[in-house]
């Protein structure tokens, strides 16, 4: 299940725990009765007590700990049957097919688009020497600059690019070439 119901839980233990108060109260009534008619009979003021008692249980109800249990299971698996099934019909109706993935695919994927980007990336450096993150995905929806973010930090990371913040109070990067340095 996705969500626990502790509601149900509590319900069970509850009932389970009036269940046997009742049967605890029902054994002390039944046990004061006895006392009070043993009691009565000691009486001898009074007409003999009958000697054929007439038979009564002690318990008013027989069943015991592993039946309420497993009578308890059984409804609550049920219910977890009947969510699961409604879940699971609800969830089918949304789900779309189950892709694959393929660690050695992503990899080359992502080698790809990354190659594409310092094309991209280093065009742009040639020229005008420098631009900002914002100019260069001014017309990028919020996925696209996400992806142009991260794409650039693999590039800063091999050493293509340098990465500046440009100052406290604008948020934005500058993204330059690194300089080559001959020795």
């Amino acid at each position: 299940m996705e969500f626990l119901d502790l509601r149900l839980c509590g319900s069970a233990a509850l009932s389970s725990a009036l269940i046997y108060r009742l049967k605890v109260e029902t054994l002390f009534i039944l046990d004061k009765l006895k006392e009070s008619q043993r009691r009565s009979a000691v009486d001898f003021t009074q007409e003999p007590p009958l000697l054929l008692e007439m038979p009564f249980r002690q318990e008013v109800y027989s069943t015991s700990l592993e039946d309420l249990v497993s009578t308890l299971e059984v409804i609550l698996e049920e219910i977890i049957r009947g969510k699961r099934s409604r879940f699971e019909k609800q969830s089918m109706s949304m789900l779309e097919p189950v892709v694959s993935f393929e660690p050695d695919k992503f990899l080359v994927k992502i080698t790809e688009l990354v190659e594409d980007f310092r094309v991209k990336v280093l065009a742009k450096i040639k020229e005008s020497g420098h631009f900002l993150f914002s100019e260069f995905t001014r017309l990028s929806d919020p996925l696209e600059k996400a992806q142009c973010f991260i794409f650039l930090l693999f590039l800063a990371m091999e050493g293509t690019i340098r990465l500046e913040q440009t100052g406290d109070n604008n948020d934005d990067i500058l993204i330059s070439g690194v300089p080559v340095t001959t020795i």
